[in-house]
């Protein structure tokens, strides 16, 4: 019996670890988006505030040399006209920046929001899974019990005797189904752990990833594990992965501008594969 107990609190132990996994990574997440959020638009929107004073002035030197053009000569419109070439090029510069930092914080707001998404159908998938697998244990326990029926003892038997074996035997059943429940439980608890690849080679320390978690909660990045922590966005539109850990992909910080995964920047860092050049 202390086995059968011992083993029912391991699985109680176990599923309490994953809730809290979830429940840390949560709230880890969030604290982070309600800190440093607001602090890494802010610093986009000042240099967003930079640029457009950088803007005006070029604007204030085309009108100038607008002015110039009028009252000058033909040589010295030639000049003017270079002079007017050139403050075009640097306005479309600084038009081009304007929009990577617009896309910049549109990129922090969209995976900031994806991955708290992530986390909370992580963290509210445990107690509906729990709940239904309970519903079933007691459909099963109610199913399985017998209901005793009526019993006409002769005369010369004593119904003392009688109910207390009927009540010996309903006892025994109801231990027999009980030890049956927790080898359910077990063997349940034990299909729900994520298998691990051959190439991992034997067995190791535990880490919080390997936790046994639903075997339909999808899998990202290198390392086929769930999502947790700091997560990156491939740019490329193909890649089959999408979402990688920074931990798995060397990152401390998420890199300006566009970022391709390892598998799609192939040599260089900063652009996809090809098709070709994928095999």
């Amino acid at each position: 019996i202390s086995s059968k107990e011992g083993s029912s609190w391991d699985v109680a132990l176990n599923q309490a670890a994953v809730e809290a996994l979830y429940s840390a990574t949560y709230i880890e997440d969030y604290l982070d988006c309600v800190e440093n959020l607001p602090d890494d638009v802010q610093r986009n929107l000042s240099q967003l505030r930079e640029l457009d004073v950088k803007y005006q002035e070029v604007l204030a030197e085309l009108e100038h040399q607008q002015s110039l053009l009028e009252r000058e000569d033909l040589d010295g419109r030639k000049k003017v006209m270079l002079q007017i070439q050139r403050s075009l090029i640097r306005s479309q510069e600084l038009g081009d920046d304007k929009l990577q930092l617009l896309q910049q914080i549109q990129d922090l707001i969209e995976n900031k929001a994806r991955q708290l998404d992530l986390d909370y159908k992580n963290l509210d998938h445990e107690p509906e899974a729990r709940e239904a697998k309970r519903s079933r244990s007691r459909r099963a326990h109610d199913d399985d019990i017998p209901h005793p029926s009526p019993v006409h003892h002769p005369a010369n038997v004593h119904p003392v005797a009688s109910v207390v074996n009927h009540s010996t035997h309903i006892q025994q059943q109801h231990q027999q189904h009980h030890h049956q429940q927790q080898q359910q439980t077990t063997t349940s608890s034990c299909r729900k752990q994520p298998k691990k690849k051959k190439r991992r080679g034997a067995a190791r320390a535990v880490s919080p990833a390997e936790l046994p978690i639903d075997p339909d909660e999808p899998t990202y990045c290198l390392c086929e594990q769930v999502s947790f922590g700091e997560m990156i966005c491939c740019d490329n539109e193909e890649c089959t992965i999408e979402w990688f850990h920074f931990s798995c992909v060397g990152l401390g910080t998420k890199p300006k501008g566009k970022w391709y995964c390892p598998r799609c920047r192939g040599d260089r860092s900063n652009q996809p594969k090809t098709k070709g050049s994928s095999s």
